[in-house]
């Protein structure tokens, strides 16, 4: 598996090179670079995805929150779970956001 995402990385690189304002080489980058644990690059790469118009990347926004979560920045995380929330309140993923995003809120009035 690691393998996978060290040649989805190196393709979505090249695409980034061929075409850098495409907000999709960023995502894929984004995700392999989670998938392998980087979470710093991965969020790096997914807020670089978000400055381009795109309307084929929905769950970028999940992306980010788990990036953040995994860096321990659980504020930032429900941010963006809210704006996903916000964006696409009837999105199938979004009751699970919603239980996330409670239990986010739980764990900091305690």
């Amino acid at each position: 598996m690691e393998a996978d995402y060290a040649r989805l990385r190196n393709l979505s690189d090249d695409w980034k090179k061929a075409q850098p304002l495409e907000p999709a080489s960023y995502y894929y980058s984004a995700l392999a670079y989670f998938k392998t644990g980087e979470f710093r690059l991965a969020a790096d790469d997914a807020l670089m995805s978000g400055q381009f118009p795109h309307q084929h990347l929905p769950h970028l926004n999940l992306l980010l929150a788990n990036c953040y979560m995994k860096l321990r920045d659980p504020d930032a995380a429900a941010a963006q779970m809210q704006e996903f929330l916000t964006s696409r309140p009837e999105d199938p993923m979004a009751p699970q956001v919603r239980r996330s995003l409670e239990a986010i809120r739980q764990v900091k009035h305690q």
